[in-house]
């Protein structure tokens, strides 16, 4: 198609091309499973305490490799491997996440593992954003997440629970507000009344570039606050080693070479897609980072039409950052981020000069 030419402009006979078939339900995805579009190949939901260790995988399903979501206490993912399998001509492991961590009231523990070849990103900790779908009244509001109100929540996958803390952001205004607690959830597992009222709630449906003004709600109680990746090796695959929106992290001790995206990225994402929180209070340290085609570290917020710098309290401290060309760290719509003691190098082992982009 006309649109995806310029994609195509610089392929040549010899090179490797990948077609990923993420929609073919009838012919592939339905036999394997009863799920619908995507089949994990594993799933961790609605459960605590558990250890998944020493396991590879070599190929996938049309989906994330595992997901992590709607759990209660830590999982831990201890000696995982994604891999193209060793003499074999295969081009990839997987078609999208290794491990992908969705809406966990605690974070996960993701230690000891390897992961290349994915077309997606290795790691993504993130949580699905929220909105009202109709405002009941100043304090009461039915929420609802993609793929929107033709899917109901049932009690083990409900986004929002009594007592739970709600951030609020407001995209026409860059306006980050919260928490507020949750005093009731109702029958309907949807409907959610705050302590106190809010003003100027747009509704709006969690469509990609159609309500850019709709209010934003994310659950502090699900969004896997309290992870920790550390003492991973990444290889060389498609997009982000590292992806989190979730607060109070730890980054550490990992190895990441060859990434097609960035290595670490504490983003969250609006517009064409929806996921949070405003990544706050994380520790970058003692990483390796080396051969990245995106900016090594980036950090950032995404607020709507004003910037209003909401990623916080973000320390990057004694990491060795490889680079070809600057920027090693981009720093963009933050503030409170605090580097200490990393070295900045080019593949020669000359100084990179000017490693820390700001706006």
């Amino acid at each position: 198609q006309a649109d995806f030419a310029p994609y195509l402009a610089a392929v040549r006979p010899s090179d490797i091309y990948v077609q990923p078939i993420g929609y073919d339900r009838k012919a592939r995805v339905e036999k394997l499973s009863n799920v619908g579009d995507y089949a994990y190949n594993i799933l961790f939901e609605n459960s605590a305490d558990c250890v998944l260790e020493n396991v590879t995988l070599y190929s996938g399903r049309s989906s994330m490799s595992s997901l992590l979501q709607h759990n209660h206490g830590r999982i831990t993912m201890r000696g995982y491997k994604v891999m193209v399998r060793p003499g074999t001509d295969r081009a990839i492991s997987n078609f999208a996440d290794g491990v992908h961590c969705k809406d966990n009231r605690v974070g996960p523990l993701i230690e000891q593992c390897y992961f290349q070849g994915m077309l997606d990103d290795s790691i993504n900790m993130s949580q699905n954003t929220m909105m009202a779908e109709e405002v009941i009244s100043p304090d009461t509001f039915r929420l609802t997440k993609f793929p929107g109100p033709m899917v109901r929540w049932a009690k083990d996958s409900a986004m929002v629970r009594e007592g739970d803390r709600l951030m609020v952001l407001y995209p026409t205004t860059g306006k980050y507000l919260g928490p507020f607690k949750v005093t009731k959830v109702g029958d309907d597992l949807h409907t959610v009344t705050l302590e106190k009222p809010l003003e100027n709630v747009v509704t709006g449906q969690i469509r990609a570039n159609t309500d850019i003004n709709a209010t934003h709600f994310y659950n502090l109680d699900q969004s896997n606050a309290g992870f920790v990746i550390r003492n991973n090796i990444f290889g060389p695959q498609r997009r982000h080693a590292i992806l989190a929106r979730s607060e109070n992290g730890l980054i550490e001790n990992n190895l990441i070479v060859g990434t097609g995206g960035t290595a670490i990225e504490l983003s969250n994402e609006f517009g064409f897609f929806y996921e949070g929180p405003i990544a706050r209070n994380v520790v970058i340290r003692n990483n390796t980072i080396r051969d990245c085609y995106g900016t090594p570290i980036v950090v950032g917020s995404a607020t709507g039409k004003t910037p209003t710098r909401q990623a916080r309290n973000i320390r990057i401290a004694d990491n060795w950052i490889e680079a070809e060309e600057s920027p090693a760290i981009r720093i963009t719509n933050a503030q409170d981020v605090v580097l200490e003691n990393n070295r900045f190098v080019r593949p020669d082992g000359s100084k990179l000069p000017d490693p820390v982009q700001k706006d």
